[in-house]
Parts: structure tokens; sequence; C-alpha cells
């Protein structure tokens, strides 16, 4: 076997999202992992979000996308957890799918959370969510 022989290295990050940030979310995604420097890419191996439930559940884009910056197709999906008439946790769905041409894992951009289309609806919802991600930065200089 040729190659460097590096051990894996995971790690772990949150980021808490307020009502007004969910509301947002396709027009301002916010990011999760920073960039992790030239020739490094961001791998995600597991996400949970944990929601908490407000006043009314959010009506309209209500999946969490966990997607690389520039990158046009997601790394993981929480279907429909911003939907939940309670509060609840959910686990991300990877996904492996990436068109021809496609993009998902790319260098040096850091990892965004954020809803697909456009931002979510609800009225007068005040709910909240927490979004673990473990992933390992993948280093291509081998």
């Amino acid at each position: 076997m040729s190659g460097k022989n590096t051990q894996r290295k995971f790690k772990t990050a949150f980021i808490n999202l307020t009502s007004a940030q969910i509301l947002a979310l396709n027009a301002t995604p916010l990011e999760v992992v920073p960039a992790p420097g030239a020739s490094k890419y961001i791998k995600v191996h597991d996400a949970v979000t944990l929601m908490t439930f407000g006043v009314a559940a959010y009506a309209t884009q209500t999946t969490l996308q966990l997607i690389t910056d520039t990158a046009d197709t997601e790394q993981a999906s929480c279907t429909a957890v911003l939907a939940a008439t309670a509060s609840k946790n959910q686990q991300f769905i990877p996904q492996g799918t990436v068109a021809a041409g496609g993009s998902q894992l790319v260098e040096n951009k850091g990892l965004k959370v954020r809803v697909p289309s456009a931002n979510p609806t609800t009225s007068g919802g005040t709910g909240t969510a927490v979004v673990r991600v473990v992933y390992e930065v993948i280093d291509m200089n081998f």
C-alpha cells in the first residue's frame, strides 16, 4: 500500500440557530465549519439536529442541508425537521449522488447549513435548533 500512513481525525462542530436565523437560512446560509486551507476539504461523517419547538411549526422549506460553500450538491439533509410540531432530535442523511459536472466536496471552502430554494415561512413560530456535525478534514497532499 502506498501513500502516507495517517490516522483519521474526527472533529465536532455545533451551531445554535435562532428563529430569526432559521427564517433567513436560504438567503443567509450559516457557517458551521470554516474553510480548512489549500488542498483540503471537509467531509461530513455524521450530523444531527436538536429541534426545540416554539409557538408554531415552520410551514415551507423545512429541510436543513449541510453544504460546502460554492458546491451545488449538499453533503447531507435533515428532511422536514423544521415542520416538527413538538421538540425532537433528527439525524441528517448523507447525499451520495452528485450530477455529472456537479460539485459536493470543494477544496478550501467552509461547511454551511441552509434550507433549499427559499426561506422558511411561519406564522409566529419561535422554534430554535442546534446542529451538531462530526467531520474530518481531508488533505489532498499525499
